[in-house]
């Protein structure tokens, strides 16, 4: 197991595609080399486990129904309040992990693509090829 690393897969997997990001933590799990919470939304008791870790990655079903492919992107620390665990994102956790435990690890997030946010537990054929293809690049 990669002791540094941490995979955060994130989404509400009762609406289809979105789930993308807990069963691509899932999937991570199964390979047994990173450490990996499978949630449904990012609350800011998170902060300290991030703390821990010297890389974090942060998985999610993007928001942009153009991308095709799963995109890779280096995250920076933001400095927010986070008045309510709906609003908690990426960069506002990296800030109160470092505000809180002096330390913000380097950090990643993972978009997967997506096209289906109704009800439901089943992905997409997008979703699910972008999962696939989310973990090679992993």
């Amino acid at each position: 197991m990669l002791d540094n690393v941490l995979l955060i897969g994130y989404g509400n997997s009762l609406r289809s595609d979105d789930g993308v990001g807990q069963k691509f933590a899932t999937e991570v799990t199964n390979l047994g080399k990173i450490k990996t919470y499978s949630i449904h939304q990012l609350t800011p008791d998170l902060a300290q486990d991030i703390s821990d870790f010297e890389v974090v990655i942060f998985a999610d079903a993007s928001a942009d129904f153009n991308l095709m492919q799963p995109q890779l992107q280096r995250l920076e620390v933001q400095e927010s309040e986070i008045g309510s665990s709906h609003f908690a994102n990426p960069q506002g956790l990296l800030g109160l992990a470092q505000n809180l435990y002096g330390k913000a690890p380097e950090a990643y997030i993972l978009s997967l693509p997506v096209e289906n946010f109704a009800f439901g537990n089943e992905l997409s054929n997008k979703a699910q090829e972008g999962l696939n293809e989310g973990l090679e690049l992993l």
